[in-house]
């Protein structure tokens, strides 16, 4: 590929920050004492020891496990983590003293919709997936108390709608969080959330605690989902792996303040739950009793895949005579994955390798932007592109995912608003 393109970006995975209030804004008052919000005791990115001084997102008296403060007072600047990831680091190094920022103050784009859409104008990105940074971790520690934990989903989308909307503008669409554990609820939400005009909802990675995501006990969510077309994404976040695997090891169950171990960080944090994941869905044949859902792996990386996909092949034709759970799978594994999965690559990653494999009508471009693990300048990542051919980096930067969204008709070119 050369020159410059003459189309505008569309971003999978782009982030927002979210404010003090954006569990507690829209609380049932019977949840208010119970609502997600801010608490003493959390962790500078730079220290080891709590402070009264520095906010955490907590529940009731516990305290959120993923994240030991609130990213929007304290963060590294967008792109901060770019040298050690694409291997220009032998180990991490970060000068927190010019890398930490506070996103409320430096960084109005990740917390003002309005701002924005300039920041987006600027940079040729014609509309984006907007995640959560925070919403999408929480869920695992309300999976005992199913009415807390949903009446906080709720809260949380009905903030998302108010302030960054789902969409109606065709710039940024903003993506609701949805969870499993008490499936009515979960069914009702969903179907408000789809009304309101949301296309994607996130669910936790890993099982749902005693069952797969696929389980036929969940089957009225999905066949809800697949009613209203709307598509799950499976982002990194709190999978429970920590208090599920690491005590079968020798480790931790409660790991204080995300200081994952080395060997955490390889069981629990990334490859292992989303694998496992999209492992269940598809051997217990989601996708066989549901061949409309499609899922997003966003923020989850890709080099996981080609083995993924050579084991599901072979314990499939291993089976092939056996019991099946929630139905046999009757096509392919590789091929399923290939026909319902799309993945948004990490982007020091061999992208191109990543094409082959599955197609580049299955590959997603995604910034993460503003967080310190993704590209602080968008539209680097057609640098990583130079291989391939240009109708494919146009699949990728541009229109695999503005088909889902319906922006086929409206290819703005780089330079209009």
């Amino acid at each position: 590929m050369s020159g410059t393109p003459s189309y505008r970006m569309i971003d999978a995975d782009s982030h927002l920050y979210e404010p003090d209030d954006a569990f507690s804004r829209h609380i049932e008052p019977d949840f208010r004492d119970m609502a997600v919000h801010l608490a003493p005791g959390g962790v500078t990115l730079n220290s080891k020891e709590p402070s009264s001084d520095v906010a955490r997102w907590a529940v009731g008296d516990r305290y959120i496990t993923f994240s030991h403060h609130n990213p929007a007072d304290h963060r590294l600047k967008p792109g901060a983590l770019m040298d050690f990831l694409n291997g220009e680091q032998g180990r991490l190094e970060v000068d927190f003293n010019s890398a930490l920022i506070t996103p409320k103050t430096d960084l109005r784009e990740s917390m003002d919709r309005d701002v924005r859409l300039g920041w987006m104008n600027e940079h040729d990105i014609e509309a984006c997936l907007m995640l959560p940074t925070k919403a999408t971790t929480v869920p695992h520690d309300m999976h005992d108390m199913p009415d807390v934990l949903q009446a906080n989903l709720r809260s949380f989308n009905r903030w998302m709608e108010e302030d960054w909307g789902f969409g109606s503008d065709r710039r940024i669409f903003g993506v609701p969080v949805m969870s499993l554990v008490g499936v009515d609820e979960a069914v009702t939400e969903l179907e408000r959330v789809a009304v309101a005009g949301a296309r994607f909802f996130t669910i936790k990675l890993g099982p749902v605690y005693d069952r797969s995501p696929a389980h036929p006990d969940f089957d009225r969510f999905w066949a809800a989902a697949q009613e209203t077309g709307m598509q799950v994404i499976l982002h990194i976040d709190n999978s429970g792996y920590t208090e599920m695997i690491s005590p079968l090891w020798g480790e931790p169950a409660n790991v204080p303040n995300v200081r994952y171990s080395a060997f955490q960080t390889y069981m629990c944090l990334v490859e292992r739950p989303v694998q496992d994941t999209l492992a269940s869905m598809i051997l217990h044949n989601l996708f066989g009793r549901f061949p409309g859902l499609q899922v997003l792996v966003i923020e989850c990386g890709s080099t996981w895949v080609e083995l993924l996909l050579h084991d599901l092949d072979k314990v499939w034709r291993m089976a092939a005579n056996d019991n099946w759970f929630g139905g046999k799978v009757e096509d392919k594994p590789s091929d399923i994955f290939r026909n319902h999965v799309r993945i948004c690559p990490y982007p020091e990653e061999d992208i191109a390798a990543l094409a082959g494999l599955i197609g580049a009508d299955r590959v997603l471009f995604g910034s993460d932007w503003p967080h310190p693990e993704g590209i602080a300048e968008p539209r680097s990542y057609f640098d990583k592109l130079t291989s391939l051919p240009e109708t494919d980096v146009r699949k990728i930067m541009r229109d695999n995912l503005g088909e889902m969204l319906g922006l086929t008709g409206n290819r703005q070119a780089v330079g209009t608003v």
